[in-house]
C-alpha cells in the first residue's frame, strides 16, 4: 500500500513592525513602503533551503517540505531542493512521491552518488522492483559507500524476486565496496533468519548497530529476529522502540508493535499505538487497516467491513488487507466472499499461514475436504510448521478419509504442543481401533480429568458415549462439564438432549429450562423446549418462547427463521409465514438466509412471481453469491423466463467451477424446455467435474431412453454398476431402461436380482409395477403377499399398493392398506386423510373423525380440507362442508378441482344458483379437459 501525499500547513507568518515615522504618507510613498516591507519580509530561496535543512535535521518534516516547496515554486530548477524534497518525503514514508523528486534531481544533474542509492530505495519501497533492477543493475557509482548502498538495495530486490544467484552477487559487490557496510550486514542477517539461523542473524545486526548505532532498520530487524526466532517479546519490544526512538516515522517498527499488541489481545495498547501512528501519518492506509483490525477484534463487523472496503477501493489491496477482508467476511457469514479474498491474499503472499488456515476451515465447514487438504499442503511443506497448522491439516486429511496421514500429523502436533488438549483428544480418537474402544475412552476420560478447567475433552467423552448409545455415560460426562462450568448452560443443554432421546420429557424440560435461566437467549435449549412443546401439542407455548427471544433481541435471525418454520409446520396461512420472513429480511438486510428461505417458501406454495420479486430485490447485495443465484435461477424458470435462468446458472457455474450443481441446474432446465442436446452437454460437463455423479448419470440415461438410444442408456447404467458394485442404483437404471422399452422379462430379472441383493422398499415397488405392466397380476399379488409377510412394517410399499388399488377403484383393498399404515404411524396426516377418503367412497362411518385428526395434525392444507368437506357432506353436514371447502378454495384459488367440488356441495345442499356461479367462475380459468367434462356433466344435472 502506498501512503497518501503528506499533509501541508501554512508557512509561519513573518513579523510585521509598526512604522515609527509620523505624518501621513503620500500614495506613492505608501506603495513604496509596502513594496519595501514585502521585499524584506519574504525569505529568499537560499534562506528557505537553509531553513528546510534545519527543519529536516530536527525531524520536523512537514515544515521542511513547506520550505522546500517554497524554494521550488520560486526556482523549479534548484537540484539540491529537489533531492532534499525527495529525501524528506522518503523519510516521511512516501516513497512514490520521493521517486518523482529523485528523478527530477538526476535530470538537473545532482550527483548520482548522492541520488541513486536513495532513488533505488524509494523504488524498492514503492514495489517497483522490476524497474529498479532493469535501470540500476549495471549502474556503477564512484563513491564506495554509495556503491555499497545501491548494491544492497539491489540484493534485497533480487531476493524478493526469488533470484538468489543475483541477490548473492549484488551482496558480494556491496561488501567488496565497503566490507562492513551496515545495510549489507542487515541483508545477510535477513538471509540467515530465513534459514532459521537466528543466532547468526542477531550477531550480524549487532555488528551493524555497533558500526552505525543510529541505523533504525538494523534495530527493527533485531526486534524481528528476537520475536520470531527467539520468542523474546521483551527484547523485541525494546528493539522496536529503539528504532522508533531513532526515527519516529520508522513505520515498520510501529506496525510490528501494533500487530504484537493485537496478537497478545492487548486491544488498549493496540488502540493507543494506532492513535500515535495517526498523529504521524493521519492519511496513511495502515492507520485505516489497524482501525479495521480493532473493529474486527471488538466484533464490530459492520465498521470493520466498511474500513476494509475503503482500503480495497483505494488500492489493489495488500495481502494483509485481503486476509483481514477474508476474516471479516468469514465471521460475517459470507463464505463465498471470504474465499475470494483469501485466495487473492495467498496469490500475493503464498506463505501467509493464517490465510491458509482460514481457507481450510472455510472448506471444512462447507464439506469441500479436498480443497481443505490442498489449502494446507503448502503450509506442511514449510521447514517447521506450527502445531496449529499440523492439527488443522490433520483434521482435513481425517475428513478426506486419509486416517493414516491424519494420525501422523496429529502425532507431530502433539509433540510440538504436548499440553494442547484438543490435539491430545484428536490423537486419542484417531489412534483408536474398533477393538480398542475401551482403551480410547479411558484415554479421553484421563485427558478430561487432567484438564481441570477446560471442557473440550469432556465434550469428546460425551460425544463418544452419545454416539454409541451409552446414555448413562453421556450423563456422567455432563456432570463433569457442570462441575467445571456451573454457571454456563452447556451442561444442562447436553443433559436435556440425552433425556429427550430417552423420552424422559419431564426431565429434559427441566434441564433445558435450567439452561435458559442461566442464559435466556441460549438458542439450543430454547429449541429443545420448543421441540417438547410441539411433541406435547402446545404450539402456543412454542410460539411464546420465540416471541420472548425476539422481544429481547428483535434482530435474532435464528429465532426469526425458526419461528417462521414453526408457523409453517403448524399450518399457518402462507401470507403470515411470508410476513415473518419479510420482517427477518428487513431487520437483517445483509443476511442471505432469510431471503433464500422466503424464495423457497414462495416456490413451494406455487407463487413463483412472488419468489422472483424477492430474488430480484436481492440481486444488488447477493448477485455474486452462488446460493442466491441458484434460488434466482429457479425462480426465473418457474415464472417462464428460461433465458434469464440460464444466465443465472451460468454465472453460478463461473463462481463454482469445481461444483457440478450449476451444470445439473442447467441440465434440468434444458430438459424442461425439451432441449435435450444442451441438457446432455450440461450433464456431461457435470460428470467431468465429478465422474461418478449419479444425478448426471441418471439424467443421461433418461435422455438416451427418451431419444430411443437404449444401448447408450444401458452402457451408462453399467458404468454406474462398475463404479458402485455394492449399490443398487446402476442395476435399477438398467431395469428402468428395459421397462421403458417394454422388455418386461429383462426388467423383471434385473429387479429380482436387485431385490435379492438389496432387499428394500423401492426395488420391491418397481418389481411389482413391472409385473403389473406385463399383465402378470398373479405374480404381482404373490410378490405383494410374500413381501408384506417378510416386511409387514414397510409403509412405503403399503402406500404404493393402496394407490394401485385406488386407481383400480378397489377402495376396500386400499382402505385395508391405509388402516395398516395408520396402525404403524398413528400421527401420519396423509395416511389418515387417505383412509378417510376411501371410507367416504365406501359409505363407511367414522370418516369425519379421521379427516378432522388429519387436519389438526397438518392444518390449512387444501387437499386435506377437501377430504374433510367430502366426509362432512357424506354425513349430510352440508353447511359445515361448504365452509371448509370455501376455505380450501381461498387457500388454493388456482386448484380447479377444489372449486368444482365446492359447486357439487352447493348442488347437494340445494343451492343451484350459487353452484352455477361457481361453475361460471371455474370456466373463466381455462379448465383442463377433464374438469371441463365434469363441469358439463354437472350443468346437465342442474
Amino acid at each position: 500500500m502506498q501512503p497518501d501525499p503528506p499533509a501541508t500547513r501554512d508557512s509561519p507568518m513573518p513579523i510585521q513592525h509598526r512604522p515609527s515615522f509620523p505624518g501621513r504618507l503620500s500614495a506613492v510613498g505608501a506603495l513604496f513602503l509596502m513594496a519595501l516591507l514585502a521585499a524584506c519580509s519574504k525569505p529568499s530561496p537560499e534562506q528557505m533551503l537553509a531553513s528546510a535543512k534545519t527543519y529536516a535535521a530536527a525531524r520536523d518534516f512537514n515544515s521542511a517540505v513547506i520550505q522546500l516547496k517554497g524554494v521550488l515554486q520560486a526556482k523549479p530548477d534548484v537540484a539540491e531542493a529537489r533531492f532534499l524534497l525527495g529525501k524528506t518525503l522518503l523519510d516521511m514514508g512516501d516513497p512514490v512521491s520521493a521517486t518523482v523528486e529523485f528523478d527530477k534531481a538526476l535530470t538537473l544533474k545532482y550527483p548520482e552518488d548522492t541520488v541513486v542509492p536513495l532513488l533505488a530505495k524509494s523504488l524498492l519501497q514503492s514495489g517497483e522492483v522490476k524497474k529498479l533492477t532493469e535501470e540500476f543493475a549495471s549502474r556503477n557509482l564512484a563513491d564506495p559507500a554509495a556503491a555499497a548502498a545501491l548494491k544492497t538495495v539491489l540484493a534485497t530486490a533480487y531476493a524478493s524476486l526469488g533470484n538468489a544467484q543475483a541477490a548473492e552477487a549484488a551482496y558480494s559487490a556491496a561488501v567488496a565496496a565497503v566490507p562492513d557496510f551496515p545495510g549489507a550486514l542487515v541483508f545477510k542477517a535477513k538471509q540467515k533468519a530465513g534459514a532459521k539461523q537466528f543466532d547468526e542473524a542477531i550477531a550480524l545486526v549487532d555488528r551493524a548497530i555497533a558500526i552505525k548505532p543510529d541505523e533504525g532498520e538494523a534495530w527493527h530487524y533485531k526486534g524481528e529476529f528476537l520475536l520470531y526466532g527467539k520468542a523474546d517479546f521483551p527484547g523485541a519490544t525494546t528493539a522496536f522502540k529503539k528504532a522508533i526512538e531513532l526515527n519516529d516515522r520508522y513505520l515498520p517498527s510501529r506496525w510490528t508493535l501494533i500487530n504484537l499488541a493485537l496478537a497478545q489481545h492487548d486491544l488498549k495498547s493496540a488502540s493507543d499505538q494506532t492513535d500515535a501512528l495517526r498523529k504521524i501519518v493521519p492519511s496513511h492506509p495502515w492507520v485505516t487497516y489497524f482501525d479495521a483490525q480493532l473493529a474486527f477484534r471488538n466484533k464490530d463487523l459492520t465498521k470493520a467491513r466498511d474500513l476494509v472496503q475503503k482500503l480495497l477501493k483505494n488500492s489493489s489491496g495488500s495481502a494483509e488487507v485481503l486476509e483481514l477482508a477474508g476474516a471479516v467476511e468469514l465471521s460475517g457469514g459470507s463464505p463465498v466472499k471470504a474465499e475470494k479474498y483469501l485466495i487473492q491474499a495467498l496469490q500475493q503472499g503464498p506463505n501467509r499461514i493464517f490465510s491458509r488456515q482460514m481457507l481450510a476451515q472455510l472448506y471444512l465447514r462447507s464439506g469441500q475436504t479436498d480443497k481443505a487438504v490442498s489449502a494446507m499442503e503448502p503450509a506442511l511443506r514449510q521447514s517447521d510448521p506450527s502445531a496449529d497448522t499440523l492439527a488443522l491439516a490433520a483434521q482435513a486429511y481425517l475428513r478426506a478419509g486419509d486416517l493414516e496421514k491424519a494420525k501422523t500429523l496429529y502425532a507431530r502436533a502433539a509433540a510440538k504442543n504436548p499440553n494442547d488438549v484438543k490435539t491430545k483428544v484428536a490423537l486419542a480418537v484417531t489412534q483408536g481401533k474398533p477393538d480398542t474402544q475401551a482403551q480410547t475412552m479411558a484415554e479421553l476420560q484421563a485427558i478430561a480429568s487432567a484438564d481441570t478447567s477446560g471442557t473440550y475433552a469432556d465434550l469428546a467423552v460425551y460425544s463418544a458415549m452419545f454416539s454409541k448409545g451409552d446414555f448413562e455415560g453421556a450423563l456422567k460426562a455432563t456432570d463433569a462439564i457442570e462441575k467445571k462450568q456451573p454457571k454456563l448452560p452447556l451442561a444442562f443443554d447436553l443433559r436435556g438432549r440425552v433425556q429427550a432421546l430417552r423420552n424422559d420429557l419431564t426431565a429434559a424440560r427441566q434441564s433445558f429450562e435450567t439452561a435458559v435461566k442461566l442464559d435466556p437467549l441460549y438458542a439450543p435449549s430454547i429449541h429443545g423446549l420448543i421441540a417438547i412443546d410441539l411433541i406435547e401439542k402446545k404450539p402456543e407455548a412454542a410460539a411464546k418462547r420465540f416471541d420472548a427471544v425476539l422481544a429481547a433481541d428483535p434482530k435474532n435471525l435464528a429465532a426469526q427463521l425458526s419461528n417462521a418454520g414453526l408457523l409453517q409446520r403448524a399450518g399457518a396461512p402462507k401470507e403470515e409465514v411470508a410476513a415473518r420472513l419479510t420482517k427477518a429480511i428487513e431487520t437483517n438486510p445483509d443476511a442471505l438466509a432469510p431471503r433464500l428461505v422466503l424464495i423457497e417458501h414462495h416456490l413451494k406454495n406455487n407463487d413463483p412471481k412472488q419468489a422472483l420479486t424477492v430474488a430480484q430485490a436481492g440481486e444488488g447485495a447477493f448477485g455474486n453469491n452462488p446460493e442466491f443465484l441458484d434460488a434466482l435461477g429457479r425462480a426465473q424458470l418457474a415464472t417462464g423466463e428460461p433465458n434469464q435462468a440460464i444466465a443465472s446458472f451460468n454465472q453460478m457455474a463461473v463462481l463454482l467451477p469445481d461444483s457440478p450443481l450449476p451444470q445439473l441446474r442447467l441440465a434440468e432446465l434444458y430438459v424442461s424446455t425439451n432441449n435435450l442436446d444442451s441438457a446432455t452437454k450440461s450433464y456431461q460437463q457435470a460428470l467431468k467435474i465429478k465422474p461418478d455423479l449419479l444425478a448426471a448419470q441418471s439424467g443421461l440415461v433418461s435422455i438416451a431412453t427418451l431419444s430411443k438410444r437404449p444401448q447408450e442408456a444401458i452402457a451408462i447404467a453399467r458404468t454406474v454398476q462398475k463404479q458402485r458394485p455394492d449399490s443398487p442404483e446402476g442395476f435399477m437404471l438398467e431395469a428402468m431402461v428395459e421397462t421403458t422399452n417394454r422388455n418386461f422379462d429383462a426388467a423383471t430379472g434385473l429387479y429380482q436380482k436387485v431385490l435379492k441383493r438389496f432387499p428394500s422398499s423401492i426395488p420391491a415397488v418397481r418389481l411389482h409395477s413391472v409385473l403389473v405392466a406385463a399383465s402378470k397380476q398373479r405374480e404381482a399379488d404373490q410378490l405383494a403377499d410374500s413381501w408384506l409377510k417378510s416386511q409387514p412394517k414397510d409403509v412405503l410399499f403399503r402406500n404404493y399398493l393402496a394407490t394401485i388399488f385406488m386407481a383400480q377403484k378397489d377402495y376396500s383393498a386400499a382402505l385395508e392398506q391405509y388402516q395398516a399404515v395408520v396402525a404403524l404411524q398413528p400421527q401420519d396426516p396423509a395416511a389418515l386423510n387417505n383412509m378417510a377418503w376411501n371410507m367416504v367412497q365406501l359409505n363407511k362411518p367414522g370418516a369425519v373423525e379421521l379427516a378432522q385428526k388429519a387436519n389438526a395434525l397438518l392444518p390449512n392444507k387444501p387437499a386435506l380440507m377437501d377430504t374433510l368437506a367430502s366426509a362432512l357432506a357424506a354425513d349430510k353436514k352440508f353447511k359445515e362442508a361448504i365452509d371448509i371447502q370455501k376455505r380450501a378454495v381461498t387457500l388454493a384459488p388456482e386448484d380447479q378441482a377444489l372449486r368444482l367440488n365446492l359447486a357439487r356441495l352447493y348442488v347437494s345442499n340445494g343451492d343451484r344458483s350459487t353452484a352455477r356461479s361457481e361453475l361460471d367462475r371455474l370456466e373463466t380459468t381455462k379448465p383442463s379437459p377433464q374438469i371441463q367434462k365434469d363441469i358439463s356433466a354437472l350443468r346437465k344435472a342442474l
